[in-house]
């Protein structure tokens, strides 16, 4: 899937009005980063790295309590190792609501990106 300049910017402001200041700009760093990095190594793909990089931390100042009940919305299975390490319950939370938040970016890579961002998995794209 493409996703067009214009798009991404939308995508940019609209992110930036959920989040702190301070996350957004990590998030901003984030989305440079994936760009140079997908110069280098898939450049067919810098649209969906950016747009990944936009979206990785969407839910990640949202309260503990509120992402488990994301989990339990959306049937998200939560492991005694995630109940240890809350801080990567926002890969799951943030993947899940990609769809109805911003349905334009719900493409398999970029909800996948999202998902295993915290914690990688094997054959990784």
């Amino acid at each position: 899937m493409k996703f067009e300049e214009s798009a991404l910017d939308r995508l940019r402001r609209s992110v930036s009005e959920g989040m702190s200041e301070k996350r957004f700009r990590h998030t901003a760093e984030v989305e440079k980063m994936a760009a140079r990095l997908g110069e280098l190594y898939a450049p067919d793909k810098i649209d969906v790295l950016r747009a990944a990089a936009l979206l990785h931390d969407i839910t990640k100042e949202y309260s503990s309590e509120r992402q488990l009940q994301i989990c339990r919305e959306f049937c998200i299975r939560i492991s005694k190792q995630d109940i240890l390490t809350p801080k990567t319950f926002h890969a799951k939370t943030a993947a899940a609501l990609i769809p109805t938040l911003y349905p334009e970016f719900a493409d398999d890579e970029v909800i996948s990106a999202v998902r295993w961002h915290t914690t990688g998995r094997a054959d990784m794209g």
